[in-house]
C-alpha cells in the first residue's frame, strides 16, 4: 500500500486476500454484539477477511484518508470522492460464503437504504462492489454514538425523549420505504455536533417482504434437541440476526419479523438512555433469550420525574406479542410528543409578571374589605339583652372524634395517593387494582383520585400509576382482548387486557385463577379490563385463553323485532345486535347467537 506523498494504488487491480469464515461482532461490549447471518466459524472474531487499506489507497473512485472504525459487517474508512469533491465515510462489507447470491442480495440492500431521504437517516450516496467485496459510500457524519451521547451525563428525559424523536423520524421514515432495519441499538444511532439524531447501518435491513420469513436459514430444520435458540447461534449458520440485548421476542424464536420488531428494539434502547439500564436483564444470553420471550422486564432503578404514560408507552412497546405493541413507529412517536406538551414546564418570566400584577390587587382588596369590617354604620343601635330561651326537648347530636358536632377527624389510612384519572371512573379504577394487592393492602377512592392504603402502600404507587397512565390513554382504537401493557409489581409481573363484551362474560375468574402461574386476577365491568399477575407462565396460560376467546362462538347474533312485523335482524357480534335492540325494546334478552 502507498503512504501519503507517493502515487496511490488502484486497489481494484489488487488481488485482496480470500475472505474468512466470520461469526460474531465484538462490539464495545459483549452484551452489544451483532449477530451476523451467515456466519460460521470456531470462535474467531476478528475481521481479518478485509485486508487493512492504508492512506492513498483508492477503492473505485474513492481514495482512502484513514481507518473511521470496524463492525460486524465490515470496516469504515474515511476516504475523498474524487469525482465529487467530497470527504465521505466507506463501508467495506464482510460477506459470508453464501458466493454471488449473497453478495447480490447485500447490494440489493444497499440500494434500498440509499433510496431513504430523512433528515434523520445518514445518507448513502453509492454501492458497488470490488472483488466479491461490497462496498457503501455514505455522508460522513461528525458525531458520536447514541451510547457515547448519554455516557456518565444526567439523564433529563426531556432530553432523552428530544433525542430518540429523531431517532425514531428515521426510523419510521425506513419503514415508509419498506425497510426493517433489524439492528436498531445505541450504537446504530449518532448524534451530531450540532445535535441533529441520525440513524445508520442498514447492513442488516430486508425489504419488508422479505422480513416478514424467518430469520433462520431455511436449510435448517429445529429440533427439541437444539435447545434455546439463542444456545444454537453459536455452531448453527443463519439462524438468528441483530444484536440479541435489543432483539425482539421473534427474533430470538427465528421467527417472521417486521417493522413491529424495529419498534421493540427502539423501546429497548429508549428505556436504555432514559433509566440508565435495559428493561431485560440475564447474565448469559440464554437468561436473556427467556426473559424477553417471557416478557420478565425489570423496573426502573429511579424513575426519576419521568411520567408515567412515557413508561406505559415504552411498556405497550415492549409486549412479548408484536400485536399487542403499538400499530405502528409513528403511533409510538406522537404519545411521546402529546406527553412533552402535556409536562411542558412553565414560562416562569411570565408568572413573574403575572405575580407582580396580581400582588398589589390583592393587597387592596384585603385592605378595603378590613376596613370595611371595621368602619361603623350610622344605623347602629344598641344590641337588645336577650332573654333565656324556653326550655326545649333536646335532640341527639352526633359528635366526631375531637367532641364537637358533625365533624369527624379521624386519622386517615396510611397509604399513597395514585392520582386522579381523566378519562375513567376512579372507582372503577380502584375496583380493578383492588385485585392483585396483598390482603393487607387495599384501593379506595377520595377527593384527591384513587389511593392504595395499608402498610407498604408506597412500593405499589409506581407499578398502580403505570397502570393509570395505560388506561388512561386514547385507547378507542385498541382492538378489544387485546394485551395494553405490563409491568412490574413489588409481588410479580402484571398484565393488563381489554376486552370485549363477550369476552369479558365468558372469561370468569375462577378460570383465570386456574392457569399455571397466575397468583392474582383484578377485573373490572365498567372498564371491561382483567389484571393478571402472575409469572411468565401465565402470561402464556391468559393468552390463550384469550386467543380461544377470541375464536367466535356464533356465526351472528339475531333478534326478532315483534314491533316491526316480526322482522328478523342480524349482526355480526353481540355487542352490535344489543345496540340495536336497545333503540326498540326496554329489556335485554332478545338477541341469540346463531351458529
Amino acid at each position: 500500500m502507498s503512504t501519503v506523498g507517493e502515487p496511490a494504488v488502484d486497489a481494484t487491480a489488487m488481488t485482496l486476500p480470500p475472505p474468512a469464515r466470520p461469526t460474531i461482532e465484538q462490539a464495545e461490549s459483549s452484551d452489544d454484539r451483532t449477530i451476523n447471518a451467515g456466519a460460521t466459524g470456531t470462535g474467531s472474531t476478528m475481521i481479518a477477511d478485509l485486508a487493512e487499506l492504508e492512506p492513498g489507497a483508492v477503492i473505485a473512485r474513492y481514495r482512502i484518508l484513514g481507518r473511521l472504525g470496524a463492525g460486524g459487517m465490515g470496516v469504515v474508512y474515511r476516504a475523498h470522492d474524487a469525482q465529487l469533491d467530497r470527504d465521505v465515510a466507506l463501508k467495506l462489507l464482510r460477506v459470508g460464503d453464501d458466493g454471488t447470491e449473497g453478495r447480490g442480495r447485500m447490494l440489493r440492500e444497499a440500494k434500498a437504504a440509499a433510496k431513504i431521504r430523512h433528515p434523520n437517516v445518514v445518507t448513502v450516496y453509492d454501492a458497488g462492489e470490488v472483488f466479491g467485496r461490497v462496498f457503501i459510500a455514505m455522508e460522513l457524519i461528525d458525531g458520536v454514538t447514541l451510547k457515547a451521547f448519554f455516557r456518565g451525563r444526567k439523564r433529563l428525559w426531556r432530553e432523552v425523549v428530544g433525542v430518540m424523536l429523531g431517532a425514531g423520524e428515521g426510523l419510521a421514515a425506513a419503514h415508509v420505504a419498506g425497510l426493517v432495519h433489524r439492528d436498531f441499538k445505541p450504537d446504530n444511532v449518532l448524534v451530531e455536533t450540532g445535535g441533529r439524531v441520525r440513524v445508520l447501518d442498514f447492513g442488516l435491513a430486508r425489504p419488508a417482504s422479505e422480513s416478514e420469513g424467518p430469520t433462520m436459514d431455511s436449510t435448517h430444520t429445529p429440533s427439541m434437541d437444539d435447545g434455546p435458540p439463542v444456545l444454537r447461534t453459536l455452531t448453527q449458520t443463519g439462524t438468528l440476526v441483530g444484536t440479541p440485548a435489543y432483539m425482539a421476542p421473534e427474533q430470538h424464536m427465528c421467527r417472521g419479523v417486521d417493522a413491529r420488531s424495529d419498534q421493540f428494539a427502539y423501546c429497548v434502547t429508549f428505556f436504555e438512555c432514559l433509566f440508565g439500564h435495559r428493561p431485560f436483564a440475564g447474565e448469559t444470553q440464554a437468561e436473556l433469550t427467556m426473559n424477553v420471550i417471557e416478557g420478565r422486564m425489570v423496573a426502573p432503578k429511579d424513575r426519576g420525574d419521568v411520567p408515567a404514560e412515557i413508561v406505559a408507552a415504552l411498556h405497550r412497546g415492549l409486549a412479548v406479542d408484536p400485536a399487542d405493541r403499538h400499530d405502528a413507529l409513528v403511533d409510538l412517536l406522537e404519545q411521546l410528543r402529546a406527553s412533552v406538551r402535556r409536562h411542558a414546564p412553565h414560562d416562569r418570566r411570565t408568572l413573574l409578571i403575572a405575580a407582580g400584577v396580581m400582588l398589589p390587587v390583592l393587597f387592596g382588596t384585603a385592605v378595603y374589605v378590613a376596613w370595611r369590617e371595621d368602619a361603623p354604620t350610622p344605623t347602629q343601635e344598641a344590641v337588645p339583652t336577650r332573654t333565656a330561651p324556653e326550655p326545649r326537648d333536646e335532640v341527639p347530636v352526633e359528635h366526631g372524634l375531637n367532641g364537637l358536632p358533625g365533624v369527624n377527624l379521624a386519622p386517615e389510612r396510611p397509604g399513597v395517593t395514585i392520582g386522579q384519572p381523566r378519562t375513567i371512573a376512579a372507582a372503577a379504577f380502584a375496583e380493578l387494582v383492588a385485585g392483585i394487592l396483598p390482603d393487607e393492602l387495599d384501593a379506595e377512592t377520595n377527593t384527591a383520585g384513587v389511593r392504595v392504603v395499608g402498610t407498604g402502600a408506597g412500593a405499589w404507587r409506581e407499578p398502580i400509576q403505570l397502570l393509570l397512565s395505560a388506561l388512561d390513554a386514547d385507547n378507542s382504537r385498541r382492538p378489544p382482548g387485546a394485551l395494553l401493557t405490563q409491568f412490574t409489581t413489588p409481588d410479580g409481573f402484571c398484565a393488563l387486557y381489554l376486552l370485549g363484551a363477550d369476552q369479558y362474560a365468558g372469561l370468569k375468574t375462577e378460570v383465570l385463577a386456574g392457569v399455571p402461574g397466575v397468583e392474582r386476577v383484578g377485573r373490572s365491568e365498567a372498564l371491561r379490563a382483567v389484571l393478571v399477575l402472575g409469572n411468565g407462565e401465565a402470561q402464556a396460560g391468559v393468552g390463550e385463553l384469550l386467543r380461544r376467546a377470541k375464536a367466535p362462538r356464533y356465526r351472528e347474533w339475531c333478534f326478532v323485532n315483534t314491533k316491526m312485523g316480526d322482522s328478523k335482524r342480524c349482526f355480526t357480534s353481540r355487542e352490535a345486535c344489543e345496540q340495536e335492540e336497545a333503540e326498540w325494546f326496554d329489556s335485554k334478552g332478545h338477541c341469540k347467537g346463531a351458529k
